[in-house]
């Protein structure tokens, strides 16, 4: 059996970091932080995925930086992480960082063929869910009227698509046709007003 591009860590003589941590979690951005090498080193390299994923998002720092911030990540999510070294010459070995999870600013409860989102004075259904990328979305807005926007994200935190929906309020049943666009994965719808952010997981399998 192949070994795990993730478990294959080689490394030559570049100093390696210590004291990896995680911290200032939120519900979509983690802050990763290490203790510099005694050595100068040029640069470092983080990789990271969600769990069970097989999408690896690679970010570069300066030698110098004992910490970089990680954005657009899925709410209630694990995430695992590795950082290696990188002098002129050489690199050291990938090293592994404590996993971490992100934040809920929902609870989510499931369904027999959906996803709902619950907050004090919002509610949101997602059906079906999973599905091929059509689906209807009812959000139970506030009184009061705001510009609202719907927002996909895809796992590495790009905007794959965005509509507004104008100045609405109350009951709103809003059908999203993406499947021609969207292919097997896992993605985050956001609505955005000024008064509220609600996120949502949107399971897509073809």
């Amino acid at each position: 059996m192949s070994k795990d591009f993730w478990e294959y860590t080689p490394g030559g003589g570049c100093a390696v970091t210590s004291d990896l941590r995680v911290a200032k979690i939120t519900d979509t951005s983690a802050v990763l932080r290490w203790a510099l090498p005694t050595e100068t080193v040029s640069s470092f390299k983080i990789r990271y995925r969600a769990v069970g994923s097989t999408e690896l998002t690679k970010r570069n720092v300066k030698g110098g930086s004992n910490y970089v911030v990680l954005c657009g990540l899925l709410p209630n999510t694990t995430y695992e992480w590795q950082i290696r070294s990188n002098c002129t010459e050489d690199t050291s070995a990938w090293v592994c960082g404590p996993n971490f999870t992100t934040a809920s600013n929902i609870a989510v409860v499931s369904l027999t063929d959906a996803l709902q989102a619950k907050t004090n004075t919002v509610q949101m259904l997602v059906s079906p869910n999973p599905s091929k990328g059509n689906f209807n979305i009812h959000i139970q807005l506030p009184s009061k009227e705001a510009l609202t926007t719907l927002i996909v994200y895809n796992s590495l935190g790009e905007k794959v698509w965005q509509q507004s929906l104008g100045a609405v309020n109350g009951s709103v049943i809003k059908n999203i046709d993406l499947e021609n666009k969207l292919t097997t994965g896992i993605y985050t719808l956001r609505i955005e007003r000024n008064d509220i952010r609600l996120m949502q997981k949107v399971v897509v399998t073809k």
